[in-house]
């Protein structure tokens, strides 16, 4: 049987996947600064495409965001097709992720695959970065 994440390596990717947030929100923050005709919507609307379109974006395109790739861990397709969860599915797995925070987390150790609320919802696995699912 194969070994999944446990919960303190998704909270590290977690935690360093905020501390990848905050860094790309700095250098835009910065970069705005060098143009001072641009309106605040613009920067808001920057700041906020950073935070909402980071994780779900780079889950579906590369199966890891930085935090991921750091701790060694990857989000797969829990399904006979395996690869990377679509869109869509991303999306729904970080809505899930975000409005239920750390008690998301709760189911991770008792479920056969190590599976978090937010991965049920998307049909998605976390496994290890060299581990098939």
């Amino acid at each position: 049987m194969p070994a999944y994440p446990s919960i303190s390596e998704r909270v590290r990717a977690m935690v360093a996947d905020s501390l990848a947030i905050l860094a790309m929100m700095f250098l835009a923050a910065m970069l705005f600064e060098q143009f001072e005709a641009a309106s605040d919507i613009w920067r808001i609307s920057a700041l906020v495409f950073i935070a909402v379109v980071y994780d779900p974006l780079c889950t579906s395109a590369f199966g890891a965001t930085a935090g991921h790739a750091y701790v060694g861990i990857r989000v797969r397709r829990d399904a006979a097709i395996g690869g990377n969860i679509p869109l869509h599915l991303a999306f729904l797995r970080y809505l899930v992720k975000l409005a239920l925070g750390a008690f998301s987390l709760l189911t991770v150790s008792r479920h056969p695959k190590g599976k978090a609320l937010h991965d049920m919802v998307a049909g998605s696995l976390v496994v290890y970065a060299h581990q098939k699912p």
